[in-house]
């Protein structure tokens, strides 16, 4: 696979600088590095598909679907954003991208594989869970992409890897492996090269270590107890909504909407949690009723959308969800704030 680094933009596209057969790639969020490595995966499909067009065909006799590239993805927020900006690239093409991930309706995925897939997109629980019911072969998969890697790796993934690999053919010149992600400290990197020998290595800015982003201001508030936490937390979701309205608290307009809403994004350690806070903050005196939307694992996939597509919309003002957030989904202008309580 070509790759190339535009060093103004990022992760950039360059078809045929060079045969990748193992690349690990390093680049801040938002440098372009789902098309660094979907362009090139496209182009190689694409180009094989016009050589050998019965190759691609769906499989026959009730045997399982048989991508020819396989992208994992450690949460079910990334595999569908992955998934619509394979279907905008892929449009009036011959390449059938399916995506299936845990939490949604297995029967309904199942359906979508046996229409034909040669480009999946997976989260490694429910893909292992297909394979073992023979909805899925790995057997000639040609391009396998990590997304995320580190946090694949990080969240405790290392055995579903190591196992959706073996079944697949060799790394070589058979399938050739890519592995993407924003940050790559050390820990992280000691098992991408257990898992992958001899790599190339592309890295885009500080990606050995976890560095604070450079243009986002950073606070640390220290509380005594949970009270004190949450009233501070209160009042500075208060701020930066009146902030937001363009108001000042002591102005008659501040009980009413108006002005422009300001997306708060807030991080928590347990999911029990999430609801709980969620209440507190809809309920702050002086904001007629502030709209927070909660995200957390337990809750479905169905009510985990409706809650991306409130804030993505300008209908909620808040989000509050655990420690591992949704990938680059948080809208534009949204602010995060994590707070540790030691």
């Amino acid at each position: 696979l070509g790759l190339g680094l535009g060093l103004g933009l990022g992760l950039g596209l360059g078809l045929g600088l060079a045969l990748l057969l193992r690349l690990q790639a390093c680049a801040q969020t938002g440098s372009g590095k789902t098309g660094g490595f979907l362009f090139p995966v496209l182009h190689q499909m694409l180009s094989e598909m016009d050589a050998s067009p019965d190759e691609f065909l769906p499989p026959r006799g009730g045997r399982g679907a048989e991508p020819r590239c396989l992208i994992l993805a450690p949460t079910r927020e990334l595999a569908t954003q992955i998934l619509r900006e394979t279907q905008k690239f892929a449009r009036q093409s011959h390449v059938n991208p399916v995506v299936v991930y845990g939490g949604a309706e297995i029967r309904t995925q199942i359906a979508q594989l046996e229409r034909g897939c040669s480009l999946l997109v997976a989260t490694p629980g429910r893909l292992c869970d297909l394979i073992e019911r023979g909805k899925v072969s790995l057997a000639r998969v040609r391009f396998l992409v990590l997304d995320e890697a580190d946090r694949m790796l990080d969240m405790g993934f290392e055995p579903q890897l190591r196992e959706l690999s073996e079944m697949m053919p060799e790394a070589g010149e058979r399938r050739q492996t890519l592995m993407f992600s924003a940050t790559w400290p050390k820990e992280v990197r000691e098992l991408a090269n257990e898992f992958q020998h001899e790599a190339v290595r592309i890295h885009v800015g500080a990606t050995d270590k976890l560095v604070a982003a450079e243009n986002i201001t950073q606070h640390v508030s220290v509380v005594e107890d949970s009270r004190q936490k949450m009233k501070l937390l209160e009042g500075l979701v208060k701020d930066m909504e009146l902030k937001g309205r363009n108001l000042s608290a002591d102005s008659p307009a501040a009980g009413r909407r108006g002005g422009v809403p300001c997306h708060t994004v807030i991080f928590v350690n347990r999911k029990r949690e999430v609801d709980h806070v969620a209440r507190q903050l809809s309920q702050i005196d002086g904001l007629g009723g502030l709209r927070v939307v909660a995200l957390h694992g337990d809750m479905t996939q169905q009510r985990r959308d409706v809650s991306l597509d409130m804030v993505k919309a300008g209908r909620a003002q808040a989000r509050r969800h655990t420690a591992t957030p949704p990938h680059r989904h948080c809208p534009q202008g949204a602010i995060g704030r994590r707070a540790h309580v030691g």
